[in-house]
């Protein structure tokens, strides 16, 4: 490496830290009235998730099952189906309806906030996609088993039937 790519190095690693340095500074400012109405309600949200997956941790996955399995052992995390789901979606809810309430109250924040609306929906995107295709893959599998029993079943009673309709070819 030469002295010119060192100092090139150096200056960039600079700026980009002194860059971000600024952005949490105005992050972080807490007499900003657009971050107490809506980084304050996410941090509460965010707290409240905490708490309520310890507590369903607690009850499914970590729980002494003495006697019996875990009937959940094979869903996310050990728990009931749905609940990962459930918390995205109700976290969705809640997150779209405070950004659209604080648009209406400072309308200058939907383009500031653009690029954190895409983030949000690409990873709902991306999840309840996964999980729409793992359960039509499941279904179909369940279809084509049911299919395949029904035309079993009625190739024994075709059998059946010509077996009994010609007695000489039972043996």
């Amino acid at each position: 490496m030469t002295a010119d790519s060192t100092i090139i190095i150096k200056t960039i690693t600079s700026a980009d830290t002194t860059h971000i340095q600024e952005n949490l500074r105005q992050i972080f400012n807490a007499s900003d009235p657009e971050f107490q109405a809506l980084y304050i309600p996410v941090i509460i949200w965010m707290i409240l998730l905490i708490i309520f997956f310890y507590f369903l941790l607690r009850r499914y996955t970590f729980k002494d099952w003495k006697d019996k399995e875990n009937p959940y052992k094979g869903e996310t995390f050990a728990m009931p189906r749905g609940i990962i789901r459930g918390t995205i979606t109700i976290s969705l809810l809640f997150f779209v309806l405070l950004f659209e309430t604080l648009v209406l109250i400072v309308p200058e924040l939907e383009a500031n906030s653009a690029h954190l609306f895409n983030a949000f929906e690409m990873m709902i995107a991306f999840y309840f996609g996964s999980k729409v295709m793992h359960h039509l893959s499941a279904t179909e599998k369940r279809k084509n088993k049911d299919i395949a029993d029904t035309i079993k079943e009625k190739e024994k009673i075709k059998a059946g039937v010509k077996i009994a309709e010609n007695p000489e070819a039972k043996g």
